[in-house]
């Protein structure tokens, strides 16, 4: 219920759920198994939830550990010979889904047709965003044109989904582009690496010590962080 709320720590509720039924079925047979991601430094400029989780259950993360960036990472990758070392980023479609809409098996099914709908045009990277009634594009600047010349076919297409108004987002693809809505409603995040007190409307936030991607804090009676670090962070949002 918490993860189709579809509240700003959405991510957490899902790797929370998932690391801890890996941890109990992995650990029955291997009782110093130690579960590790994918998570690389890169990502750790940007907002996770799901890392708290992580921290919660102790994941660690090899390469994020030993600062393999994106770009290292795809470079490892084609100097071992994987066919994937190429493949656009693909995050989870849940992502899509603006945050305070309930996230849907149907919904998701939605999505999916229709990025690969779109994709059949000779798109090579798009995201399909979900804002109720309204669906939002977001396709790489230099493909605007492309997606331009293709306006009317998509309309009818999303329209067939579900959708009463289609929109083309001028800005282009931005990656976590709804975290980057969700900031605008609540405020600036304290920078990674500090300690302090922050309050951004009815969510309180801060950025572990260390660790950016964590937004997870222990919140006060009166909804203030109480800063404890990497290694305490519970990891949640605090409403």
């Amino acid at each position: 219920p918490e993860y189709q709320a579809n509240a700003p720590n959405r991510c957490f509720h899902c790797k929370n759920t998932v690391y801890a039924e890996l941890a109990e079925e992995t650990r029955r047979f291997h009782p110093e198994a130690i579960l590790v991601d994918g998570m690389n430094a890169e990502d750790t400029l940007d907002v996770r939830p799901g890392r708290a989780a992580a921290l919660r259950h102790g994941v660690r993360s090899p390469l994020c550990e030993l600062g393999f960036d994106k770009a290292a990472v795809r470079a490892a990758a084609r100097h071992l010979g994987l066919r994937v070392w190429d493949k656009p980023a693909a995050a989870c479609l849940a992502s899509r889904v603006a945050y305070g809409l309930p996230v849907t098996d149907d919904l998701l099914r939605r999505i999916e047709a229709a990025e690969a709908a779109l994709k059949a045009d000779g798109l090579t990277e798009l995201r399909v965003r979900h804002h109720g009634e309204m669906v939002r594009i977001e396709v790489p600047s230099g493909q605007l044109p492309l997606a331009l010349a293709h306006a009317q076919d998509w309309v009818a297409k999303l329209k067939a989904l579900g959708w009463l108004y289609v929109t083309l987002d001028l800005e282009g693809l931005r990656h976590g582009s709804e975290e980057r809505l969700a900031d605008q409603g609540r405020g600036h995040r304290v920078a990674g690496g500090e300690r302090g007190r922050q309050r951004h409307g009815d969510v309180v936030a801060m950025d572990c010590e260390a660790t950016r991607g964590c937004v997870g804090v222990d919140a006060d009676e009166h909804g203030w962080c109480r800063p404890r670090g990497v290694a305490q962070c519970r990891g949640e949002f605090a409403q």
